[in-house]
């Protein structure tokens, strides 16, 4: 019975250390990235805010793309254009249009995990010089989920955010330039 209770002990003493540790960690997070594109700033405002679009640029690395019978939904582009799609694990995420002002900014909301996360995207689009600067930033909060600040600091999670969001930019970047 000893050994029962000083497993038991020990594993809730593992647990607790685990619970503070992670409470020490950041909930919040920013990522952002950008790119130079010689296109008008009209052509790039258009692939980023219809989201079919997206196809050709964001969703690129084949390796993490795990999206199954995606959906439009809402106006093709623009404010409440929806973009939802299922995943391997069966979870349901969606990107939606919040705002958009032509042809300087679009906004977007992520929810992934079947409403777990939540995470807001902006793009900003100024055009000049003949190029088109574009900026990338999204902000989340992984709130009180302890498990998802630990994997997410100790898991180099905005590294990858950043590798991929990058490659995506410089995708949107050749895609444009080709047009």
């Amino acid at each position: 019975m000893r050994i029962i209770r000083a497993f038991s002990l020990g594993v809730l003493l593992a647990l607790g250390i685990f619970a503070l540790i992670a409470l020490m960690l950041p909930s919040k997070y920013e990522l952002e990235q950008s790119v130079l594109i010689a296109a008008p700033a009209t052509e790039v405002f258009d692939q980023i805010n219809e989201l079919r679009n997206w196809d050709h640029w964001a969703f690129v690395n084949t390796e993490n793309d795990q999206r199954l019978a995606v959906n439009y939904t809402g106006p093709s582009k623009g404010v409440g254009c929806r973009m939802t799609w299922q995943l391997e694990d069966g979870s349901v995420s969606h990107l939606e249009v919040v705002k958009a002002m032509p042809p300087i900014s679009v906004e977007v909301r992520l929810v992934t995990n079947d409403g777990a996360f939540v995470s807001d995207g902006a793009f900003t689009i100024e055009e000049g010089a003949g190029q088109t600067l574009v900026k990338w930033k999204e902000t989340g909060d992984f709130g009180f989920n302890l498990f998802a600040r630990f994997i997410a600091s100790v898991g180099g999670f905005k590294e990858e955010m950043s590798k991929n969001y990058q490659q995506a930019l410089s995708v949107l970047k050749q895609y444009c330039e080709k047009q």
